[in-house]
């Protein structure tokens, strides 16, 4: 489970307990402010592999982080949050 950041559009604190159905969910987020037991917290230009996966955190034009996932040859993006105005951009 990927989390840029903490806007309720992308987070809400709930999440957390799908890892009682789901023990073997991995959170994976931008800031660590989720506070999400066993979250790997990524820092913008970090990288993390797991489980034959790759990712690497990258920027974003507003809050968070973007995701470069890597896995059976394919690089996917989640780009995170974007800018609301021109400004934050």
């Amino acid at each position: 489970m990927f989390i840029s950041h903490g806007h309720t559009g992308h987070f809400f604190p709930s999440i957390g307990t799908w890892a009682q159905k789901r023990p073997d969910i991995q959170f994976v987020t931008g800031w660590p402010g989720a506070n999400l037991a066993g979250a790997k917290v990524m820092q913008i230009h970090e990288t993390w592999s797991s489980g034959g996966m790759t990712v690497k955190a990258t920027g974003s034009t507003d809050e968070g982080v973007g995701f470069l996932v890597s896995a059976d040859g394919l690089t996917i993006p989640h780009a995170g949050d974007r800018a609301r105005s021109a400004s934050k951009a």
